[in-house]
């Protein structure tokens, strides 16, 4: 998860402090993909558009969210396997978009959607709702190229924009960091594990299996 160690996202978190209680959080990813023979539509290795941006916008709305949330609903647009390439098992698909439905605690709500697009252009984009205004941010997978803008009680709180070095190379900083001074990072194996159990969750409420059943 690359993109939290950017400062444009800090900002973002410092923002939506601001905002008061979160009270709904919307995420968007999209990313082209040229052929439907790419690799990340192959279910036995671990593809999807949930398991491809959909992370990063479970990841996000977890970032923001209060506490950890859980799946409450999920649609999925299942990619159906060309005849002649392998055994198929019910729910054993790779999915081409999905939209999940959240909950967390103090009755906030969350809802995200990711896909894959043969001709579109990519997106990654958050909206977060809270008690005293709202805020938006394009491209926060790229922070170093996004453009963040907040309202508070109808007034501009923020309008910035990305820059200076890219999302990998903060992250690194960030690795180097903890290698040499033990200064813990935040993307750890048990936060790992926890996006990844809300993934199988998503995939189950949406009727699909989880990804590591191998079909071959």
């Amino acid at each position: 998860m690359h993109y939290r160690y950017h400062p444009l996202i800090r900002r973002l978190r410092e923002l939506v402090g601001e905002l008061g209680p979160v009270r709904h959080i919307q995420c968007w990813t999209s990313f082209v993909i040229g052929s439907e023979e790419d690799i990340r539509y192959d279910y036995d290795l671990g593809g999807g558009a949930l398991m491809d941006g959909g992370c990063y916008a479970l990841d996000c709305l977890r970032l923001l969210g209060p506490g950890e949330p859980e799946v409450t609903a999920a649609l999925a647009d299942p990619y159906q396997r060309v005849p002649g390439r392998g055994p198929d098992r019910a729910g054993a698909a790779a999915d081409r978009a999905m939209a999940v439905r959240l909950a967390f605690a103090d009755d906030a709500t969350a809802w995200f959607e990711s896909a894959f697009t043969l001709d579109g252009e990519f997106r990654a984009d958050v909206h977060v709702s809270g008690q005293y205004g709202h805020l938006w941010l394009r491209d926060f997978i790229r922070a170093h190229r996004g453009h963040l803008v907040a309202i508070r009680n109808g007034s501009v709180l923020a309008d910035e924009r990305g820059a200076g070095d890219t999302t990998y190379t903060e992250q690194l900083r960030a690795f180097a960091a903890a290698i040499a001074s033990g200064i813990p990072v935040p993307t750890s194996a048990a936060h790992a594990v926890t996006t990844m159990r809300l993934i199988d969750d998503a995939y189950r409420a949406a009727g699909l299996l989880p990804r590591g059943r191998v079909t071959r």
